[in-house]
Order: C-alpha cells, then sequence, then structure tokens
C-alpha cells in the first residue's frame, strides 16, 4: 500500500523537512527520554528509515497456508498498533505522535518458498541480500530496526500468533523470532553461550517496544547471550530493554493476571501443527 502523510510532501527536501521538524514544540529540544519523538527523529533522518516498520520472512510452508499466514500478519499488526497507543509520553508537553506513527508503519515480507523451514544462518544471508540491495550495511550501526534485525516466522511461531488472545484480551500470546543481521557464529571474538545462535524471542506486546529501543542500540547492550545459553533447550526473550532465558518449549505466555479458560492448552486449536511443536502451549 502506498504511504502518504501530509507532513512528508513529495516537494519537500529532508533538509527542508528537518528544519521544520526541529521547530515543531517537542520534537527536537529537549528529546532525551521522550520515546516517541526520538524514535520518529531516528527513523525520519535514516535513509529508508520512514516508513517503518520490520522486514518479516516466512519459513512457514509446512503446516501453515496461505490464509493461516495472512492472519497471522494481521494480527502481529493489530498489536504493534495497540502497542503504539499503550506506550505512553513521558512529559506532559510530548506531542502526540501515535496518528503519525501508526500511519508510517509499513512492514516488507519476504514470501519465498525456498525459505521454507530455513535455519537461522540462511535466513540471516537471505536479509543480508536484501539489506545489499537497497545499499545498505549490515555492521548494526543504524538504529532503525529494519536495518538491524529481521523477523523470521516459523511454523511453531505462526501458530503461536494465530492462537493468541486478541490485544486487551485476557489470555495468551505468542511470540516472533528476531533475528540479529550483526552476529556472527564464525567469530573467534564471540563470548556468547554455546547455544546463541543470534536468534532472539520478542512477545506481541513488545513488538513496538523493542523497535523503540533499537534506535540507540540498547538491545545489543543486553549481552544477548550472555546469560546462560550454554544449554540447547533456552533462548533469549527480550523486549529491547530487558532481557531473560526462557525455555524454547514455551509456546505463550500470559502477561495478565487473569487467563481466559478457553485458552487452555487441551481447547487451543492448532491446524495439524505436529505435537512436539506445541509442547508447552
Amino acid at each position: 500500500m502506498p504511504w502518504r502523510s501530509a507532513e512528508f510532501p513529495a516537494e519537500e527536501t529532508s533538509l527542508e523537512r528537518d528544519l521544520r521538524f526541529s521547530q515543531k514544540p517537542g520534537w527536537r529540544e529537549g528529546w532525551y527520554g521522550r520515546c516517541k519523538p526520538r524514535f520518529l527523529r531516528t527513523q525520519v533522518d535514516h535513509f529508508f528509515g520512514w516508513p517503518w516498520g520490520y522486514v518479516i520472512c516466512r519459513t512457514a510452508y509446512a503446516h501453515t497456508s496461505d490464509e493461516e499466514w495472512a492472519a497471522a500478519i494481521s494480527k502481529l499488526d493489530r498489536y504493534i498498533y495497540w502497542a503504539i497507543d499503550k506506550v505512553p509520553s513521558n512529559f506532559p508537553d510530548e506531542p502526540n505522535l501515535d496518528g503519525l506513527i501508526r500511519e508510517g508503519y509499513r512492514n516488507v515480507i519476504i514470501d519465498d518458498s525456498e525459505l521454507a523451514g530455513a535455519p537461522v544462518a540462511a535466513v540471516r544471508k537471505r536479509y543480508h541480500r536484501w539489506c545489499h540491495y537497497y545499499n545498505m550495511q549490515t555492521d548494526g550501526s543504524h538504529g532503525v530496526v529494519r536495518f538491524d534485525f529481521c523477523i523470521a516466522l516459523d511454523d511453531r511461531s505462526v501458530q503461536s500468533i494465530l492462537t493468541s488472545a486478541e490485544p486487551e484480551e485476557a489470555g495468551k500470546i505468542g511470540y516472533v523470532n528476531v533475528i540479529d543481521s550483526i552476529f556472527d557464529p564464525d567469530d573467534e571474538e564471540n563470548d556468547t553461550g554455546q547455544y546463541y545462535d543470534g536468534c532472539l524471542r520478542v512477545y506481541l506486546d513488545k513488538l513496538f517496544m523493542f523497535a523503540l529501543y533499537c534506535e540507540d542500540n540498547t538491545p545489543r547492550e543486553l549481552g544477548w547471550g550472555e546469560c546462560g545459553l550454554n544449554l540447547p533447550d533456552k533462548v533469549v526473550v527480550t523486549d529491547g530493554y530487558s532481557t531473560e532465558i526462557q525455555d524454547k518449549d514455551m509456546f505463550q505466555i500470559s502477561p495478565w493476571s487473569i487467563v481466559r479458560d478457553d485458552l487452555s492448552a487441551t481447547t487451543i486449536s492448532c491446524h495439524g501443527i505436529p505435537s512436539d511443536l506445541l509442547r508447552s502451549v
């Protein structure tokens, strides 16, 4: 879908827009700690940074229909839109940028059956190829989530999304796999855990938060892979601000205190997914 906004007229140069934005109260001066103004500033200032969004690579083909794929992407989008509205302003005079950030949200979808069941390294290689096509370096220095990380959706993560509660409903929610663009498993200087492969888990309700914190490279300062990934059954879980280690078997989590009874393990529809993909619903 083409993206248009009155805040980004086609005839305006980037320098003219930068000057105009700098004159808007709260958009530039004193932006430290103002998450959304800072996010907008980082994205807009970066080449190809706006519209903003993720690169999403589909590896789910064996047990995921095209209809299920579309439904999962739609629910992921709903969580992003919900989270934009939920992230609070930090200061009373902070401008309301929710509408503009919602309007500028656009993902890039790589839907290629050659990636069916692809491992992390193969997805990262394909993502690098996409970045290089647009002359973007994959050195992790952008602070723009589209060029520093990609999302890989396999059959298991797609099903965890499909069986998630809707935003603001009490219930369990699923996750996506996020791949760090700069991780090199063959780098001799890696001091990460033996089983860390540069793949992290981010839950649906934290995807916008992850993008917010990407701008200052906060996520990589968390020491991913250094906190216990010496066991093959563990995975790093992050929101971009904090990190924990979780069992890989975890299928969904419940961030709410009340969980709907109809989302118990015995009633979730798994659409034919083998049971070994869904061991901890």
